[in-house]
């Protein structure tokens, strides 16, 4: 506890929390604010798409999305480690706080597992919008002219492989569990005003 007052209590912390400059907390809560937004809310539109919303969309072009999240994280992560210092006692002795970054944890285990193993996949175990066979073999026996047509509106109906000796995992499971992993965190976030310790010690 002593390091977190330590911290909170810095030049630059200090000036962080209190300056009434819009370029020192204000800004820094934006930017948190923003780079959540552009992470979650793409992170969302993927996982929907997964669910079968907007099925003329094709799924293998939404892997485009990944660095837009990307940079959506980076500077979620580096405006969040300001927030947190700036009020390091109150957050760090904060039950909501801790199941909020557990749920964000999860999150960003799910979509690395969906940019990993869901879009990660070699163009010949997909089709060409994302609907994604099991096995080579079997992409090859499915690729008729007509297959591929509707492929290019096609959910991602199957099972999907992992890496060897991992097992089976379907895509709409992945996006069911981001959905859930990143309103709880939101909730939780949103909750932090009404819940756990709301003064640090000092």
């Amino acid at each position: 506890m002593e390091f977190f007052s330590w911290l909170e209590n810095t030049q630059f912390c200090t000036w962080l929390r209190g300056s009434g400059s819009i370029w020192a907390y204000p800004l820094v809560l934006t930017l948190h604010t923003t780079g959540m937004g552009i992470l979650v809310g793409f992170n969302w539109a993927l996982d929907l798409r997964l669910l079968g919303i907007g099925r003329q969309v094709p799924a293998r072009a939404m892997d485009k999305f990944f660095p837009v999240m990307w940079v959506g994280f980076w500077v979620n992560l580096f405006t969040g480690i300001l927030l947190l210092a700036a009020d390091a006692t109150t957050k760090m002795t904060s039950w909501v706080f801790g199941v909020k970054m557990l749920f964000i944890v999860l999150a960003m285990m799910v979509l690395l597992r969906l940019q990993k193993n869901v879009f990660g996949m070699p163009a010949s175990m997909t089709t060409s919008a994302g609907g994604i066979t099991n096995s080579p073999a079997l992409s090859g026996q499915r690729q008729g002219s007509s297959e591929r047509k509707a492929g290019t509106v096609a959910l991602l109906e199957q099972p999907l492989e992992l890496e060897a000796g991992v097992g089976l995992a379907n895509p709409k499971v992945l996006a069911i569990l981001s959905l859930v992993f990143w309103t709880l965190s939101i909730t939780a976030g949103r909750l932090m005003a009404y819940l756990g310790p709301q003064t640090g010690i000092k």
